[in-house]
């Protein structure tokens, strides 16, 4: 088992690139395990908690920031096409509430 995973790692780790994204999916699957959302899950959860409105956005071109974690709460802004939203959701899961910011 272990000699396996040692060459799957060191096969990963040749490759130019290979260990950013062998360190991101160990950060990535550190993040899970706290039941702490990820940046796909946020924008996922937006574009749910936005509704109708939500409906023709894609999540590539949602840019999330101001991540903060307090209290089992989430919160996040989510920059979008149609407005900026501050959005919250209970740690753990993805029933996140977006209010739009006023500019």
């Amino acid at each position: 088992m272990f000699k396996g995973l040692f060459i799957v790692i060191s096969s990963v780790a040749l490759s130019g690139c290979g260990v950013a994204l062998m360190g991101a999916s160990f950060l990535g699957a550190d993040e899970m395990g706290k039941g702490v959302m990820g940046k796909g899950e946020r924008r996922a959860a937006t574009i749910v908690a936005l509704g109708e409105d939500g409906n023709d956005l894609l999540p590539r071109y949602i840019e999330i920031e101001d991540v903060q974690k307090a209290d089992g709460v989430e919160s996040w802004t989510a920059e979008t096409v149609i407005g900026n939203y501050r959005c919250t959701a209970r740690t753990g899961t993805i029933d996140a509430t977006c209010t739009k910011i006023a500019m």
